[in-house]
């Protein structure tokens, strides 16, 4: 109860400590260290790493590093599609067509991800998807959530980065 309300009452952001169950050895560290990894943990920002190739729509793989403090963790996400070519469109091109979903885990060992669900909207004539994906981040016996953006971009000839 004192972990929640610091971080609510100093930072005015929910985190939430894991079950005492669930705690493992190594999380039981002096209050002062803990209060550090807290405020690390609210203050981490959220980076898309830019694909630099294309792939094939069937899985289309995004990194997303949090960077927490010193220390990074990735969630590599797998996006599902399906595009289909658009002779409307100049020269005629591949457009996104059917959005199967998309899944997520935990790159690193010492975090763990759990993905709560997804909203995507079809922007830009049909050749980007919107995904805004929400999940907590499990790590040191604190778990936070997060919403992470991205966006899946598809080519004239139907690759997706």
């Amino acid at each position: 109860m004192f972990f929640t309300a610091y971080i609510q009452y100093v930072l005015n952001l929910t985190l939430v400590k894991e079950a005492i169950t669930d705690f493992l050895d190594e999380y039981w560290i002096e209050i002062e260290d803990f209060e550090k990894l807290a405020k690390e943990r609210a203050n981490a920002s959220i980076v898309v790493v830019e694909n630099n190739e294309r792939y094939n729509p069937i899985s289309v793989p995004k990194t997303v590093t949090l960077k927490i403090g010193s220390k990074e963790a990735n969630i590599i996400f797998k996006g599902s599609f399906d595009t289909q070519l658009n002779k409307n469109t100049s020269k005629g091109r591949q457009l996104f067509s059917v959005f199967y979903g998309i899944s997520s885990e935990a790159a690193d060992a010492n975090g763990s991800w759990t993905q709560l669900g997804n909203e995507e909207s079809l922007i830009d004539g049909n050749t980007v998807y919107k995904i805004a994906v929400g999940g907590k981040y499990s790590q040191s016996g604190i778990i936070s959530s997060h919403i992470i953006e991205m966006e899946f971009d598809c080519n004239l000839y139907g690759g997706i980065s």
